[in-house]
């Protein structure tokens, strides 16, 4: 004979049971469309999707749900990978939009970069709009000597008559 305890236990287990049930046999009867637009805000939310997980919920074959994923990577939604699917990343911006993008906060972030910057120090900055806009920022009355990978921030650099610009590959010679 079952506890009272044991009898709840087994109650709450035999609903969690038919409620999973139910949802698969909804997932199932849900038309290819549907599935790909709950696939792809399954991308949108978590960036990636595991096609077993896909299965489960959806009560359909791994099978079923490679072939989702592959129309979607066709699509340009998202990147095949072992067991899933990744989010396809945008293509970034180019760097002339990206400058004018938060202009005002790259600006006061620049600013505030630059006062940490003191004569006499090598500094490596990076490629990036917000990186460029700090290389601007620099003070023209200091001796600094510059290394980047970026010709932005070289030429964000030239009319910094005290500042030494090494451009990854060569000197930066504005003569």
């Amino acid at each position: 004979m079952l506890s009272k305890q044991d009898y709840l236990m087994f109650q709450r287990h035999c609903r969690q049971m038919a409620q999973t049930v139910s949802n698969v046999q909804e997932c199932a009867s849900m038309l290819t469309q549907e599935r790909l637009d709950a696939i792809r805000n399954q991308l949108l939310r978590n960036g990636k999707v595991i096609s077993s997980d896909l299965a489960v919920e959806f009560g359909t074959s791994e099978d079923t749900i490679r072939r989702d994923l592959r129309d979607l990577a066709r699509a340009g939604f998202c990147r095949r990978v072992y067991g899933g699917a990744l989010i396809e990343a945008p293509s970034p911006a180019p760097l002339s939009s990206r400058l004018q993008a938060d202009a005002a906060a790259k600006h006061n972030l620049a600013i505030a970069a630059a006062t940490l910057v003191k004569p006499g120090q090598t500094l490596f900055i990076d490629a990036g709009s917000t990186n460029t806009a700090i290389a601007a920022a620099l003070s023209r009355q200091m001796d600094l000597m510059i290394l980047t990978n970026a010709p932005a921030v070289a030429m964000a650099l030239s009319d910094h008559s005290r500042v030494r610009v090494v451009l990854l590959g060569g000197v930066l010679d504005l003569s």
